[in-house]
């Protein structure tokens, strides 16, 4: 079967034409003013149309030689201005002309936008929007559309019409609004701070695809409109908190006074469109037309909002490589991995816990390595492939910690073994293979998870605070030779200490779980320390708790230390 696509460079065309190409038996003819912009793996399989609009005609026999036509292309940005009528109508109409003298045509496939039925000026915005809504667009983008649906609806042609929601996904444009939502959360913009009671409806373009195939492969569908969204609208406040989470971000927890709601609501007609989606339901949309199809959205809106992020930190930092945490699959590793996926980094996790690891791994689409290493073997295969892969390392987080709680002579001397392998040799090891990797480069950041607990003799815990102690002083050391020798700074190395944080190392080392303990947050104490990488060297300790301790070891007597201590872990731990 031939099919014909136009836009084909753009985010959604691209989506497309992949999916396209998973059936080998496809002819896909793309319509593009610039094949530099078709990505690699979509020239070799697609044939190149050069063109655009304005020149469509000289393809007239090529289109109506094609069942399928997808019409994607024309001007997408948000906005006014007699562009859009050159861009988006007038092209419209030429292919309409064209694909009106094909007798093989089976569909033309229209993707138009939610913007093409906006709201009237009465419209109090608590319904969603259905395909029988009265079109009021309030722009000149949305107005095109709209113009371009009516003259399909004018044709004689077998036509479709699919008018998505809020598009998201890797390869949207840089000012689109959730790449904007993103970068104002991350940079902490004053007006993330307000749980905005406006919602919106989104639909990831893979799932915009799908409704794209399914409309294109129905048999019974012509001439039909169709909204693409996803199944349950989503507040502006609850985006900033979405994208909060996954950068340990305190976004979206303001309410807004629901005068101000009110007032705003009332006023909605004489404000700006971005003002409007603040405070009313403007673009929200029902999918149940096209969920009566079979269409069911598939990605989840938190996993969709990760992977745009990550998108997002790559094309604005395209020189981001590989970060491997230690321990990534729980607690503050599996944090860190899921916010420096976030932040653009390709990631590697290491974890002993193969089920946790893997499904991890799969979300972040990232390599796993199952290992435990408190085994030299396991340690030395991270040493290898530290060392096949040091062209493309940035970052090394040694996280993974061991714990045991007890009497020392009555703990197993394997078991103390093990905490000694894990805490101190493995970091040292691994240190020693990706440190000579940055220094030959230039740049690279390692990064040593020690705890408040390395600051104070701890009876009870004594091997596990001798082990993060060494930990301080070892990663100390680190940053006095790198200075001495006048390392580049862009080589960093930075110490970690937080305070007690919510993870299984209580519940896995034996201590005791106090409901009382203001524990941390594993997402708070990633989000501190990925805010320091870039900054330099440092020593960096997270939470009251431990920078308490940290000053009570630098004034308080060691046999005073001895005494408080073994009274507290005694009694509370």
């Amino acid at each position: 079967m031939n099919y014909f696509v136009t836009g084909a460079s753009g985010f959604i065309g691209q989506h497309l034409v992949r999916r396209l190409l998973r059936t080998k038996t496809n002819v896909i003819y793309c319509l593009v003013r610039d094949e530099k912009k078709l990505p690699t793996d979509i020239c070799r399989g697609v044939k190149i149309l050069r063109g655009d609009g304005s020149s469509i005609e000289q393809h007239a026999s090529v289109i109506r030689s094609c069942a399928i036509i997808f019409h994607i292309g024309g001007r997408a940005d948000l906005g006014n201005g007699d562009e859009y009528r050159r861009d988006n109508i007038e092209f419209t109409d030429t292919l309409i002309h064209i694909a009106e003298g094909s007798k093989k045509l089976k569909r033309f496939v229209f993707t138009s936008t939610i913007g093409a039925v906006d709201r009237t000026k009465h419209d109090p915005c608590t319904t969603p929007l259905r395909e029988d809504s009265k079109p009021n667009p309030l722009t000149d983008y949305g107005k095109s559309k709209l113009a371009c649906e009516q003259h399909l609806t004018a044709s004689e042609l077998p036509f479709v019409i699919v008018r998505p929601a809020l598009v998201y996904g890797p390869g949207m444009r840089r000012r689109s609004h959730l790449r904007a939502f993103i970068d104002a959360v991350v940079n902490n913009k004053a007006y993330t701070r307000f749980n905005f009671p406006g919602k919106l409806s989104f639909i990831y373009v893979d799932d915009l695809i799908d409704a794209l195939i399914v409309v294109s492969k129905h048999p019974k569908l012509l001439r039909q409109i169709y909204f693409a969204a996803d199944n349950e609208p989503i507040s502006i406040g609850s985006i900033f908190q979405q994208i909060g989470r996954i950068f340990g971000k305190k976004a979206g927890t303001m309410d807004v006074p629901f005068p101000v709601s009110r007032f705003f609501r009332a006023m909605r007609p004489y404000l700006p469109l971005q003002v409007q989606n603040l405070f009313s339901n403007l673009l929200i949309a029902s999918n149940a037309k096209l969920r009566s199809l079979g269409f069911a959205p598939k990605r989840d809106l938190a996993q969709g909002f990760r992977e745009t992020a990550h998108y997002h930190f790559r094309m604005e930092n395209p020189g981001l490589g590989v970060a491997i945490v230690t321990g990534g699959a729980s607690g503050i590793g599996r944090s860190l991995s899921e916010q420096l996926y976030a932040r653009g980094y390709s990631i590697v996790v290491v974890d002993r816990d193969k089920e946790k690891g893997m499904e991890l791994a799969k979300s972040l689409q990232a390599e796993f390595i199952h290992a435990d290493l408190t085994h030299d073997h396991d340690v030395q295969h991270i040493v290898r492939f530290i060392q096949t892969n040091a062209d493309q390392i940035d970052l090394l987080v040694n996280n993974a910690g061991v714990g045991k709680r007890g009497n020392t002579e009555e703990i197993p001397s394997h078991e103390l073994a093990d905490v000694l392998a894990l805490n101190c040799e493995a970091p040292v090891k691994l240190t020693n293979a990706v440190l000579p990797v940055f220094i030959k480069h230039g740049h690279g950041t390692l990064v040593n998870i020690g705890s408040s607990a390395g600051y104070q003799p701890l009876p009870y815990m004594s091997v596990y605070a001798a082990s993060k102690a060494f930990i301080i002083r070892y990663t100390q050391a680190l940053q006095g030779e790198l200075a001495g020798r006048r390392i580049p700074s862009s080589v960093e190395v930075i110490l970690v200490s937080p305070s007690g944080t919510a993870t299984n190392f209580q519940k896995n080392s034996g201590v005791k779980e106090d409901d009382a303990a203001k524990l941390l947050q594993p997402e708070d104490v990633a989000a501190a320390i990925i805010q320091q990488i870039g900054k330099g060297s440092t020593n960096l300790i997270i939470g009251s708790s431990g920078k308490g301790m940290a000053l009570a070891a630098r004034f308080l007597p060691t046999r005073v230390q001895i005494r408080l201590w073994e009274r507290l872990m005694r009694s509370m731990r």
